[in-house]
Formats: C-alpha cells, structure tokens, sequence
C-alpha cells in the first residue's frame, strides 16, 4: 500500500495571523508536521499545500515536496480542507491509495502516533481512521442552548444536566492531530469522515485557532506537561 501525507498551510488566518509558522521549541508548528510525516515508518512522501512561497520554501527545507502554490480560491477562510487535498492529488505525478493528514496546527503527536493509527486504519480494513481525545468537560448531554423564545434549554433534546458526570457516556472529540483515508473513499464520498471511521485515541491535544491557544500550547511545552515531536525545551 502506498501511502502519501499532506500538510496544508495556508498563510492567512484573522483568529492568529500566521499560526502555522509560530515558533515552538526552535521550530515552526509547519515543520514539525513535515518532520512527523517524513520520520513515520508507513508514509512514503510528504507533501505541503500552501498559497505562501515562503510557507513553500519552509516545508521543503524541512523535506517536502512542493508542486506550486494553491489557487486564490483555496487559499480564503471559507475554503474546505477537502478541496484543497483533492486539488493537490490532481496535481501530483504519482498514484497512492491512502492518505494521511496532518496540520501543523494539531503538533501533539508523533511518528509513533501515526504508525500506529495506520496499523489500526489496516487490521480494521476501514476507510478512515481519525484521531480523538476523551472529552470530559463541558459533557455533550450538560451543554444548553438559547431558544427563540430566551429560555435556556438542552442543546440535546431530553438530556438533562442533572446526571451525574460519572454516569455518562463516555463522549470523544477530533483533536485534529491525525486523519488517514483510503483516497478512492476520499474522492467519491468527499469527506475524512466516511462510514466505515475507526477512532485512534490519544491523550490531550491543543488544537491551535487563537494566539490563546498557542500560549497555552508553549506553555504546557514549556512545563513539561506535553512532549512535541521535534521540539527541543531550552
């Protein structure tokens, strides 16, 4: 089976502006992610989608290949990161059968970690598998929503907040790290998401969409409480 793996990294971004290239012990969050894809055991090339030269130039230092920028078109904050892996494997002058995704903005993971993943994605013989972290707090069946007429309400009809936590479900979020499909599922269900998805379960992960967020993450870093891959603590 041959494996190929994307990082998309756009260089806009209102929420942190240029998120994808902050700095994490010594590195940017868009080489970690190609230094995870290139050292894991089960992908045979790394690939950068950018709309940056410089973004480019980064990935491919690191040891990715480019195939040019992305169209205007998917380079926007409404753009779906499915249209851009499907623009880039239009692009690409080799076939593969599966592909894993990894953002830069999801860095709490390993080569391990996907290895891993891709040995679960082949013994279940599924059509993806997505990595997810247990959510705690707020629980899905505790959380409220405000109905037209102002009242608060469950956002799940019939649950109530009055159970307690302990006799829950237990409830699982994306946590963004990992996403491999099988491509030919890719391209005709056009999701990361199909039917057949087994989960990969990892510990706590900081997905980064503020500037918050990523002082959070280095400071986790920096207290030890989390390892990144590639990243060395002063």
């Amino acid at each position: 089976m041959s494996v190929v793996a994307v990082v998309p990294a756009r260089s806009g971004s209102k929420g942190f502006s240029h998120k994808n290239v902050a700095r994490l012990g010594g590195k940017t969050l868009l080489e970690l992610a190609v230094k995870v894809g290139i050292d894991s055991r089960c992908i045979d090339k790394v690939y950068v989608s950018t709309d940056s030269q410089d973004y480019a130039d980064i990935a491919i230092s690191a040891g990715a290949t480019f195939e040019g920028l992305r169209p205007d078109w998917l380079a926007s904050d409404n753009a779906k990161t499915i249209d851009v892996v499907i623009d880039l494997l239009t692009r690409i002058g080799e076939s593969y059968d599966h592909l894993i995704l990894l953002q830069p903005t999801s860095p709490i993971r390993s080569p391990k970690d996907v290895d891993a993943a891709f040995a679960t994605f082949s013994k279940y013989q599924a059509d993806s598998v997505v990595s997810v972290e247990l959510l705690d707090e707020p629980h899905p069946e505790k959380v409220k929503c405000i109905g037209d007429d102002g009242f608060l309400k469950s956002y799940i009809v019939g649950a109530s907040s009055e159970i307690p936590r302990q006799s829950l479900p237990k409830a699982y979020r994306l946590n963004g790290a990992i996403y491999i499909v099988n491509i030919s599922v890719l391209l005709t269900q056009l999701s990361f998401l199909p039917e057949k998805t087994i989960p990969y379960q990892m510990s706590r992960g900081v997905n980064i969409d503020s500037e918050e967020d990523f002082i959070l993450l280095r400071t986790l870093f920096e207290m030890g409480r989390v390892n990144i891959y590639g990243a060395s603590r002063s």
